[in-house]
């Protein structure tokens, strides 16, 4: 069975079209559910909820997390579901008529497979390259470097066994908490490092429609990303992970090095400054003592 879990916070109108992206899906096979997890939001967003539910059009439940957090949605949501495939997309998200099929039809084929991620492309072209992944080709993954290229929290799908033999999604990290990011690229590395095979498959493919254009203020993600990764660093470099000393040294030798620059390959750059200030900011949320 195929659970398929959508967390919101308080963005009724990109929830309303990623609902709608469902309704014309090509469902799988067999019993499947869609679990919308809604994280302190308003009425609105259940008013939405609400609606899809009374048109019965699609096999939709919905449940509450009221703290705060992308990362306790996302557990959350892992508690409740049924399913022993548990498949992961963001409302703001536009899967595509296959999407659900190609997932199952991958785990199917490969009773290795543990771990996957899919192709993400933007949904309006004028949209900035932000959390977008189009490789055309298919790569198990095998490294920090790879994962930060090929893999995306908004389109990834896992067996449930994972989550039983790694742990869930680390609530410190993420949309919601400080650190604003990286508890995608958290639960991917430590899967990675525990030799659970993760691939990038292209095949299973959606549309983000994060609405960006050129003219939009991306400075917020850009910090939030640079804090995310060094709360990541932080977290691995305490447990003792040479791999990650050896990424956390070369990306600061290269900021203090340059006025700016490109981290994993995106061609949009900021001040090296600011990000070693954020990723300095990240560090200090992962040394806070947890509340």
């Amino acid at each position: 069975m195929l659970s398929v879990i959508v967390c919101t916070r308080d963005r009724p109108q990109q929830l309303e079209r990623c609902l709608c992206s469902f309704e014309d899906a090509i469902a799988p096979k067999g019993n499947w559910e869609l679990f919308v997890v809604v994280n302190d939001s308003g009425d609105r967003t259940l008013e939405v909820v609400n609606r899809f539910s009374r048109r019965r059009s699609l096999p939709l439940k919905h449940c509450f997390e009221a703290t705060p957090g992308l990362s306790r949605a996302r557990n959350h949501g892992i508690t409740r579901a049924a399913g022993k495939i548990l498949a992961f997309t963001d409302d703001d998200c536009l899967v595509s008529q296959s999407w659900m099929t190609s997932i199952i039809n991958e785990f199917n084929e490969d009773d290795s497979l543990r771990i996957l991620a899919g192709r993400v492309e933007p949904a309006d072209p004028h949209d900035l390259p932000i959390g977008i992944r189009t490789f055309s080709d298919r790569l198990t993954i095998s490294s920090f470097s790879q994962i930060m290229e090929r893999l995306i929290g908004c389109n990834m799908a896992f067996r449930r066994e994972v989550f039983k033999s790694i742990g869930m999604f680390d609530t410190r990290l993420g949309a919601g908490t400080p650190t604003g990011s990286a508890e995608d690229t958290d639960i991917f590395y430590r899967a990675v490092k525990a030799g659970i095979k993760t691939c990038y498959v292209p095949e299973v493919f959606l549309r983000h429609a994060h609405g960006r254009t050129r003219g939009s203020p991306i400075q917020a993600i850009n910090d939030n990303y640079a804090k995310g990764r060094g709360a990541f660093y932080c977290k691995h470099l305490l447990r003792g992970d040479r791999a990650i000393l050896r990424c956390a040294y070369h990306e600061v030798v290269g900021l203090l090095k340059s006025t700016k620059i490109s981290p994993w390959k995106t061609t949009l750059q900021y001040g090296s400054g600011r990000v070693l200030r954020n990723l300095a900011l990240g560090a200090l949320c992962e040394l806070r003592p947890a509340t």
